[in-house]
């Protein structure tokens, strides 16, 4: 009939060991996120992004706070 007999599973999540925090403005991690920012301002924004990319989901809001901040 054509019609797929299961839907195929689209894997979005990362695995558990590497799942992300969703950083929030002002939340736990807030604090030690902008340190870091400034910190490592000088290696520039992108790198930063990237860096927090491992750990958290950097969000365009929270992105746009931060780049407020150095």
């Amino acid at each position: 009939d054509g019609m797929p007999s299961a839907p195929v599973e689209v894997k979005e999540t990362p695995p558990k060991s590497t799942e992300r925090i969703s950083l929030q403005v002002d939340d736990d991690n807030w604090s030690k996120v902008l340190k870091y920012v400034v910190e490592n301002k000088d290696k520039g924004w992108d790198y930063l992004v990237e860096q927090l990319r491992t750990k958290y989901k950097v969000s365009t809001p929270v992105q746009k706070a931060l780049k407020e901040n150095i």
